[in-house]
């Protein structure tokens, strides 16, 4: 072997080990694509930056540079609206209770948020909205369809389809409006995780527990202001907040759905990975046990704060399903959660759910395999979870039950 050919042999072995999160595999997002942090005003960005010391790679210095800009328009942006629209939003009431879709990160919250969201009397917060929530209302009707162009048709993590006028998880509203959310660990995964500590809230202080909940509250109202009706919202994040909730907005409902923990854990990781990718300002090293052991201390977070609180909501006011059983028999299971719930109108949304299902029945979940360590571990750290949702023996249980 020539001296250059053990030259070649050398680099790709330790290409091979230090391989990073930006070189995982993701749907296509084109660098011009819009980033989470686009939406933030600039001291909140700055802010974001600063608590991460800057450690920005070098492959992401034009990111940064790029959402800058775009931070110090979101400024303007902000300010303008607030001029134009603050006391209308601040006096606008929610209609009615929201529904809240609660559960683990993968376990079908997004799936279940879209097929509510067709029926045409629920409002929801859109992408778009989510992206750039403290001026959407002055913007919408020029920067959303900028928006289209620029976003890739599909999510990073896997193929369900993407576009600003989709349903969106409210967490992403905080991340805009500067708000405490664990999700800034996304732009630097490598420092030591932010705001763990609003995943249930038992250890955050009264001052972020508040500003949680006027920031939740003026966006909601801000979403409602020019669409009053029923707000359906979906945020894995909310799971372990679920007594705050139901005491900030009284009357809320809550459709919690679970999935196998085996095929929740590997679709974290994926997502993580991904997101990290083309979200991120940091290429870290591809630190399999770091990622194992963030997915499992956010579970734990999560789920401590869920089981807590669960038994405070009343049991009218609670659902619980699967998600193995909600794609076997989707029209069912949702017409089952208008029962629980008392909604009108199953009748005429269930056409446009069959519709739905018939484009969407032929979609397949990234495989995924798990060796006997990583199922004993999983079996090991989620035991709780497992016991309570009828995963220890089984995924054929009865699949639809009011919780209580």
């Amino acid at each position: 072997m020539s001296g250059q050919e053990r030259k070649n042999v050398l680099k790709m072995k330790r290409r091979s080990k230090q391989q990073t999160f930006c070189e995982e595999r993701v749907n296509s997002y084109p660098f011009y694509s819009p980033r989470f942090w686009a939406g933030m005003r600039f001291t909140d960005y700055m802010g974001l930056l600063s608590r991460n010391h800057f450690r920005v790679h070098p492959t992401r210095i034009p990111m940064m540079f790029m959402v800058g800009g775009c931070s110090v328009l979101s400024s303007g942006l902000a300010l303008t609206q607030q001029l134009l629209m603050k006391r209308q939003i601040e006096a606008t009431e929610l209609s009615e209770p929201p529904i809240f879709i609660i559960g683990h990160w993968r376990s079908g919250t997004t799936l279940l948020h879209e097929m509510l969201c067709l029926d045409q009397q629920f409002s929801w917060p859109s992408t778009f909205e989510c992206f750039v929530p403290t001026y959407h209302n002055l913007t919408k009707p020029f920067l959303q369809p900028l928006l289209r162009l620029l976003m890739p048709s599909k999510r990073p993590m896997d193929s369900m389809p993407a576009g600003p006028n989709l349903p969106q998880e409210d967490e992403f509203a905080l991340v805009g409006m500067g708000a405490p959310t664990p999700y800034y660990h996304i732009a630097f995964s490598n420092e030591r995780p932010e705001f763990q500590q609003m995943l249930n809230l038992n250890d955050a202080n009264a001052g972020e527990i508040e500003e949680l909940r006027n920031s939740l509250t003026w966006f909601y109202k801000s979403i409602s202001y020019k669409n009053p009706k029923r707000l359906v919202l979906k945020s894995p994040t909310h799971t372990g907040r679920i007594a705050h909730l139901a005491k900030w907005f009284p009357g809320a409902r809550f459709v919690h759905i679970t999935r196998h923990p085996h095929k929740i854990f590997p679709s974290s990781i994926h997502l993580w990975k991904s997101l990290a990718a083309v979200q991120g300002y940091q290429c870290s090293k591809n630190d399999e046990q770091r990622l194992i052991d963030q997915v499992n201390q956010w579970y734990r977070e999560m789920y401590d704060g869920y089981f807590e609180q669960v038994e405070q909501i009343p049991k009218e006011n609670l659902v619980q399903l699967k998600f193995e059983d909600l794609v076997k028999d989707p029209v069912n299971q949702i017409e089952s959660i208008y029962s629980a719930f008392d909604l009108k109108g199953f009748a005429q949304a269930r056409v446009t759910l069959e519709n739905y299902w018939s484009q969407r029945k032929s979609h397949r979940a990234n495989k995924t395999q798990l060796n006997e360590a990583t199922k004993e571990l999983i079996d090991d750290v989620w035991s709780d979870y497992i016991t309570n949702f009828g995963y220890a023996s089984t995924e054929k249980d009865a699949s639809f039950v009011r919780a209580g």
